[in-house]
């Protein structure tokens, strides 16, 4: 009996150790971060005192008023612990606040974050908000409702509230709130102001997309709207096709897989494409074949063989792509697939407009690499160097993509730039040079890069949009692009950017999307007297046999300016 009475007592006090061990550093009611409000019920507009305890105690810790519910990023208004906009120099773990309630009705709350993050630490207990603001409320008014795309608009503020932290935000007509195009505080500035304005003149300059557009009048620097102005119209560039598409290689009399076609204006101002010509989309017996168009695209000659097969057992030679230098000599940069896993990047060159070409010049990139690709064409720089875009697999794996350089008219090649670290083996890029003597890169799949120096460094690559197989021509300040969507069901578009390549705001479709094959397309400036200022070639994919067959096609394009 005595034993079991022991027992049980030890068992009692190695329960009691465990519970204690295992609760042991764990932190306590009284220190976890709590946000506080009094009172929790409260009419429009008027103040609440917001209390935090326990914070991380970070210099940058702050609470934000919510819609209950909301979403993290949909604030209607934040403070630091010490009440400002401004952090204190060192953490604080508590601090009071007085907050004016937004003038609406409904259910609010106030989060606590850590240092600058959306970590969320705490949330206060719900603050029901009753009845409406008294008296007149903020109000917006734009002139003209309607204008030009890169023309300004005015904006007109009355009856704010006097924060120094509200602001007016420029928003497609249904847009989120978050999804603003523009923005300023009531200063006309993007630097809030010393103190609050009650009224203010804003100038906006719209969008170069055209659409419907709205201003929004927001709260202390979150995102309580509290007014809205009428509709502003904005007519925008837009790309207008001219004639019907036409065929330019004939499924029927050549190989039924033709694709992956390129453009060139010879010195003689012919029209020369170059394509792939196998029976599939990846064919060992493939062929690079030519067609000439002494009419601007209008008709095209017989086709013509550039480069014979290799007969290999891999993607045989593809993806060719031409340039004309100004000695009149062309040179022709596409990679041949020797076996299923190994390609290398070749060179020819013709000097009497594509009649005759050299023998293949592989193209050795002075790395160690598994396979060497191209998909892009060659581009001329103002000081007379060629930059060449390639992308290739390392032997660890990685597939960066960049450009190599030729200071001898393509003879030989060096100087190796990395555009992008790794292209998971997508790195197909097309170049061109913009007014201002800088570079611009679109990169597949939704990446732009430039370069200031002539090619020698390249920024770290933005998303832009969604595309692959690009094809641009810089004309002046515009940047045209054929390019594919993002999906491989996405079809063939031409779209125009007017700031360098970052925003594409104009697009146009150049066919339906018959399937995954209809891609990889080129631009060039027609001569006078054409049927369009522009003609862009790509490949698809007949409606009737959208897997198994692809033809070169061209369409005729124009951009209209408002």
């Amino acid at each position: 009996m005595k034993r079991s009475i022991l027992i049980s007592v030890a068992i009692a006090i190695l329960l009691f150790l465990e519970a204690t061990t295992e609760t042991k550093g764990l932190p306590q009611s009284s220190d976890i971060p709590k946000v506080s409000v009094n009172p929790t019920s409260v009419a429009a507009g008027k103040t609440v005192t917001v209390t935090i305890a326990n914070g991380p105690g970070k210099p940058r810790d702050w609470v934000c008023l919510y819609k209950a519910g909301a979403e993290n990023s949909s604030h209607l208004g934040w403070r630091y612990l010490n009440g400002e906009k401004k952090a204190p120099d060192s953490g604080q773990t508590s601090g009071t606040m007085t907050w004016t309630m937004p003038p609406a009705a409904g259910t609010y709350e106030f989060r606590l974050f850590e240092n600058g993050s959306v970590a969320l630490r705490a949330t206060s207990p719900k603050v029901t908000v009753t009845g409406t603001t008294e008296g007149p409320m903020p109000t917006l008014a734009a002139s003209p409702a309607s204008a030009k795309a890169s023309e300004t608009v005015t904006v007109a503020v009355d009856r704010g509230t006097g924060n120094a932290w509200d602001w007016v935000g420029l928003y497609q007509s249904g847009a989120a709130d978050i999804d603003r195009v523009d923005w300023f505080y009531l200063n006309g500035d993007k630097k809030a102001p010393e103190s609050g304005l009650k009224s203010a003149t804003l100038k906006f300059t719209m969008p170069l997309m055209g659409g419907a557009y709205e201003f929004r009048y927001f709260a202390d620097d979150g995102y309580g709207r509290l007014a809205q102005s009428q509709g502003v119209t904005v007519t925008g560039p837009a790309i207008e096709l001219v004639g019907d598409e036409m065929k330019i290689s004939d499924p029927k009399t050549e190989q039924r897989y033709c694709a992956f076609p390129d453009m060139v204006r010879l010195a003689n101002g012919d029209l020369m494409v170059v394509y792939y010509s196998a029976r599939q989309h990846v064919s060992g017996a493939s062929t690079i074949q030519g067609r000439v168009s002494k009419d601007d695209g209008k008709t095209w000659g017989a086709p013509f063989t550039v480069v014979p097969s290799i007969n290999s057992n891999g993607s045989g030679v593809r993806d060719p792509h031409l340039i004309q230098l100004a000695d009149g000599t062309m040179l022709l940069n596409y990679f041949a697939g020797i076996s299923p896993k190994v390609c290398f990047s070749h060179l020819i060159r013709s000097t009497d407009n594509g009649r005759t070409w050299s023998q293949p010049q592989p193209l050795d990139l002075g790395v160690p690499c598994k396979w060497v690709a191209t998909c892009g064409k060659i581009l001329a720089l103002r000081n007379g160097d060629l930059l060449l875009p390639l992308y290739w697999e390392r032997t660890d794996g990685v597939s960066p993509a960049g450009t190599l350089r030729s200071r001898d008219g393509g003879k030989t090649w060096g100087d190796l730039a990395i555009v992008q670290k790794d292209s998971r083996g997508q790195g197909e890029m097309e170049m061109a040079c913009l007014p201002d003597g800088s570079l611009v890169v679109m990169i597949r799949i939704g990446f732009y890069s430039t370069s200031k120096d002539d090619g020698k460094t390249w920024s770290e690559p933005a998303s832009t949009v969604g595309l692959a197989a690009p094809g641009l021509l810089a004309d002046g300040p515009r940047l045209l692009m054929n390019y594919r969507g993002g999906s491989s069901t996405d079809g063939c578009s031409v779209a125009l950017s007017l700031d360098g390549g970052k925003t594409w705001p104009v697009s146009r479709g150049l066919c339906p999307p018959a399937g995954i094959n209809t891609a990889y397309g080129t631009i060039v400036k027609t001569k006078p007297g054409s049927p369009a200022p522009y003609f862009t070639i790509y490949y698809r994919s007949p409606e009737d046999d959208p897997v198994f067959t692809t033809y070169i096609a061209g369409r005729y394009f124009k951009v209209i300016m408002p």
